[in-house]
């Protein structure tokens, strides 16, 4: 199907919290924080624009602007939406691709993933990355300097795999991963075990 939107990366509102306070309506207020996506996402990536959701029809503080797998052509929907499935069941939309999925990851699980947790753009189709029982979060796209400055030893180590397996070769500088371009990597880590796991995408 075709992709919809630009380039953004996503979340669900249960549990990640943005830095701006809104009540469910999307209105601000003076506490603290929007509470919006589950734990399987860590990057924060909704626009503050005001604007009216195209799927529920309320006018939001709030909207995300990135991929979404459907037929229509949607410039942008309201985080609520995507949390709640109705951007899903409006548009037979989804955010993100699963593969290779290990049989003993919840269907809740993968249905959450897919259908309601905002994505990340790459290349070609994306691929959320799982663990043998759970999604694993998504940390993000990696600039390869900064990771080579903060010197983790196991984010690189899961990087460079990813990029042997395009046969990139051992003196690869990895300094020339950026986000944006090509290769490109995108980094996960397992929340139970805290290890890390990557993949590398270009056209």
């Amino acid at each position: 199907m075709p992709r919809c939107g630009k380039r953004w990366h996503v979340l669900d509102p249960s549990s990640l919290q943005c830095r701006y306070g809104v009540t469910d309506d999307g209105t601000r207020r003076r506490s603290s924080r929007l509470r919006v996506f589950s734990r399987s996402h860590r990057e924060r990536r909704i626009v503050a624009m005001r604007a009216t959701c195209p799927c529920c029809g309320k006018e939001r503080e709030f909207m995300y602007r990135g991929p979404i797998y459907c037929r229509e052509d949607i410039p942008h929907v309201c985080p609520w939406c995507i949390h709640s499935g109705e951007a899903q069941r409006t548009w037979d939309a989804s955010f993100n691709d699963a593969h290779s999925i290990p049989k003993n990851v919840p269907k809740q699980t993968i249905d959450t993933v897919c259908n309601r947790t905002p994505g990340f753009e790459s290349w070609q189709t994306n691929q959320w990355l799982f663990s043998e029982t759970d999604a694993m979060v998504f940390v993000g796209e990696i600039d390869g300097a900064i990771l080579l400055a903060e010197a983790d030893d196991a984010k690189i180590s899961a990087c460079r795999k990813a990029l042997d397996e395009w046969h990139f070769p051992d003196d690869f500088d990895f300094a020339e991963v950026t986000r944006g371009g090509q290769p490109a990597v995108y980094l996960f880590r397992d929340r139970q075990s805290g290890e890390y796991s990557a993949y590398a995408d270009m056209t």
